[in-house]
């Protein structure tokens, strides 16, 4: 049986080795008693990336679960490594701990993952551990176990959408963008000593940076509940048109030049 596309290895872009290297390097002295080995997975690993727009994605596999100062210290060298990092529009740590990893239970999750998705940049490589892996539908359910769940929770933030007070919310909103709008129509000051100071372009760039919007789920989520209620409909279509195709997954798996 066919197996899955190897994990990228092919060149990284060197717009990005600056960004790498000090990575390596903060995680290695400032948590490096925590780490076991440190993956990189998304365009950057593909070596496809477009500077000042794509991600900055990490894996990193830790010797022990973390306790809650540990998780505090790492959340805050992340901000840390992606403020002084304008080539990258966020830096993302996706976190696990090496008996997870290698747990029976986890082998088409975690297994897979490593195996397939990232490379190795520093520390012990667990993919190592683990054969290539052929299409199967318990790797689409282990890595897409929370599709349906996801569906369903906009589904019900479209019906709270449609509350009396979640009503009364937007029309605020909305007659402040009606007053904002108004305010940006009124003519410019025809004298340059009474135009207002002018926000420096890198701290526009820093501050959109900082705003992920539609780069995860909670503003994915609250996007979709402005929507009206026919998006409702759409959104439990689409839930259960996944369930189908993750019920009939193993059938191609099994026959994938059918």
């Amino acid at each position: 049986m066919p197996t899955i596309a190897p994990a990228p290895c092919g060149p990284l872009q060197p717009h990005f080795d600056a960004l790498l290297h000090d990575v390596c390097a903060s995680l290695a002295t400032q948590a490096g008693h925590l780490l076991d080995g440190i993956y990189l997975y998304g365009s950057i690993a593909r070596g496809d990336a477009t500077p000042g727009v794509s991600d900055l994605d990490l894996t990193l596999v830790l010797r022990q679960p973390p306790t809650p100062p540990q998780g505090e210290a790492l959340e805050t060298l992340r901000q840390a490594l992606q403020t002084r990092h304008p080539e990258v529009l966020k830096i993302d740590f996706d976190i696990g701990y090496r008996a997870q990893v290698l747990a029976t239970e986890h082998l088409y999750s975690w297994g897979y993952w490593l195996k397939h998705q990232c490379r190795c940049l520093c520390g012990n490589d667990l993919a190592l551990h683990f054969a290539p892996f052929p299409p199967s539908r318990a790797i689409a359910l282990a890595v897409n176990g929370d599709f349906a769940q996801v569906l369903d929770a906009y589904a019900r933030r479209l019906d709270d959408a449609r509350e009396p007070a979640a009503l009364r919310r937007r029309c605020a909103n909305l007659r402040g963008g009606w007053r904002n709008n108004r305010r940006a129509r009124r003519p410019a000051p025809r004298s340059t000593a009474d135009c207002p100071p002018q926000t420096p372009p890198g701290a526009r760039a820093a501050s959109w940076r900082r705003s992920p919007a539609a780069l995860n789920r909670q503003s994915a989520a609250a996007s979709v509940t402005r929507l009206p209620r026919p998006t409702t409909v759409l959104i439990r279509a689409m839930l259960w048109w996944s369930l189908f195709l993750q019920r009939n997954a193993h059938a191609r798996s099994r026959f994938p030049y059918r």
